[in-house]
């Protein structure tokens, strides 16, 4: 899914009219396609190597105390909060 938004996204911009205002806004990965993977949070393939010996820090905001002052809704069941573990 990612290449060929890829390769739609690059046909636009050719055939686009030049005299007109346009917006694109493209998403490289399929949202959350595979639900459960730790597989899907990693980058594509042929981009593995511009990741080599980087680390991502976490968030400052990934405290229990931040997590406490949470709006109600955000559960330990919220599915956010699990793709988040």
């Amino acid at each position: 899914m990612t290449k060929k938004n890829e390769e739609d996204s690059l046909e636009l911009l050719k055939r686009r009219p030049r005299d007109r205002p346009f917006c694109l806004t493209v998403a490289f990965f399929a949202t959350h396609e595979e639900d459960h993977s730790e597989e899907q949070y990693k980058p594509q393939p042929d981009s593995m190597s511009l990741y080599v010996n980087d680390t991502a820090p976490l968030a400052p905001s990934a405290t229990q105390e931040a997590w406490e002052v949470m709006p109600i809704f955000f559960t330990e069941g919220n599915e956010a909060r699990t793709r988040w573990h």
